[in-house]
């Protein structure tokens, strides 16, 4: 809300779109609050891009699992990052991708969460199981140790060789 009481209208088609960086090995697509505003967009937006991306590296059969994954890490960076800015760094490797996730600054305080030791919600609670998602569907995954950078990856499923046609014999 403004002062005057008018409520600032960002069209959804400019709404947090974020800056798009296309490198040599993927993109980079980074979030800045000044810019990109609604901060619950983001998740939405980077699962598009990371989808899109994917698909024109022909690894649409991580689409699914890539849309989790970055969903959760993206609104972790939201809610428990520091500084303005959030970062999706997408990078192609050989049948899959990595994914990073950076906001614009470290913590105060050390990670707490990382690969060895994930959060136990009881049935109950609202939220403690992203990472726990995260590690069920990545490769590999971790937490930088300042706990401003969280990366994984995830591999395409090895396509069986298809069986070799017989010919009757006759």
């Amino acid at each position: 809300m403004s002062l005057t009481g008018a409520t600032r209208h960002t069209p959804p088609e400019t709404a947090a779109n974020g800056a798009l960086t296309l490198r040599g090995d993927g993109l980079d697509l980074v979030f800045r609050q000044a810019v990109d505003g609604d901060v619950r967009r983001w998740p939405g937006r980077a699962r598009e891009v990371a989808a899109r991306q994917l698909e024109l590296w022909k690894l649409g059969g991580l689409v699914d699992d890539a849309r989790l994954v970055v969903s959760e890490l993206i609104s972790n960076a939201v809610c428990h990052g520091h500084g303005d800015t959030v970062t999706l760094r997408l990078t192609y490797r050989s049948g899959g991708v990595r994914l990073d996730v950076e906001t614009g600054a470290a913590g105060d305080q050390p990670r707490v969460w990382g690969p060895g030791n994930l959060p136990s919600p009881v049935e109950d609670d609202e939220n403690g199981r992203g990472l726990l998602l995260v590690q069920a569907f990545a490769d590999d995954w971790d937490i930088s140790e300042d706990g401003s950078r969280v990366w994984c990856t995830l591999t395409a499923a090895a396509t069986p060789a298809a069986e070799p046609e017989c010919e009757a014999a006759g």
